[in-house]
């Protein structure tokens, strides 16, 4: 899912990096922090929330759309809690996720391609 939302969002304009990992995305987001953050909330090793807890404690404001594949889960609320601006379920509906991402980066100067 990450490569092909990473080859439309480049075709739409967007700059995307990419992070395989929790502690890729924490690294990848300290030294570019991104305006949008799409982030599975279970991940090897740190989850997508602890991830974005401890990114929300070093003062990152970006926002974050989790995608999860779980109907029900403890996570999903501690996400809400701790600031996502969606939570989405696999499988993702493509159309209304570049919707909420041009929604929520409307302000975001865009490359041309």
């Amino acid at each position: 899912l990450r490569t092909s939302m990473r080859l439309i969002l480049k075709h739409r304009g967007y700059d995307v990096a990419l992070a395989r990992d929790g502690e890729e995305a924490i690294t990848a987001a300290r030294e570019q922090p991104p305006a949008l953050i799409l982030m599975d909330i279970r991940m090897p090793g740190l989850s997508g929330v602890e991830v974005f807890e401890r990114l929300k404690m070093e003062g990152l404001e970006s926002k974050v759309i989790f995608i999860t594949a779980y109907a029900v889960d403890d996570d999903m609320v501690r996400a809400l809690e701790a600031g996502a601006v969606e939570i989405l379920r696999k499988p993702v509906d493509v159309d209304r996720l570049l919707g909420l991402v041009d929604q929520y980066c409307k302000t975001m100067p865009r490359k041309s391609t």
